[in-house]
């Protein structure tokens, strides 16, 4: 798969999905929450993350949502993503992260990254299920199931 784009230093809260056969990147995801990089980050910040990550699971099932078109995000780096909708279920889910924003885009716009620009296929799904949670810390990844079930 082709990802060009250098997350090493990035922090971020995204939803997987179930499958990936549309996606050209290394880790197709929904973003929850964009947290900078972690050179400008404490390290309280990641434990603080991984909490929130597991909140999210246990409160969470497994959410299918509905993609509502595509597009290109990015102002250096620019990606292919499938514009998401927005059920109550995802925007709770956000809410928990919320506070540790500092994306891009003043409103949330809940999107999966595709791959680079150009790599979008043909194929554009109805809807994705995701079921698990994960917190990079650059290149460290925290991965846990969504539903209460997997941890009782």
């Amino acid at each position: 798969m082709l990802d060009k784009t250098d997350n090493r230093n990035k922090v971020m809260v995204a939803l997987l999905p179930t499958t990936t056969e549309w996606a050209n990147t290394e880790l197709p995801h929904l973003t929850l929450v964009f947290a900078g990089d972690t050179e400008h980050l404490p390290p309280t910040v990641h434990n603080e993350l991984i909490k929130a990550a597991l909140t999210i699971a246990i409160e969470s099932a497994p959410i299918t949502i509905k993609v509502v078109g595509s597009a290109v995000f990015g102002q250096e780096e620019k990606v292919d993503v499938f514009l998401m909708d927005k059920p109550p279920e995802l925007m709770a889910m956000r809410a928990v992260v919320e506070p540790w924003d500092t994306g891009e885009f003043p409103v949330y716009k809940p999107h999966v990254t595709i791959g680079e620009i150009g790599s979008m296929s043909f194929f554009m799904p109805e809807f994705l299920t995701f079921d698990h949670i994960v917190v990079t810390w650059g290149e460290d990844r925290q991965t846990y199931p969504l539903g209460w079930d997997n941890f009782a």
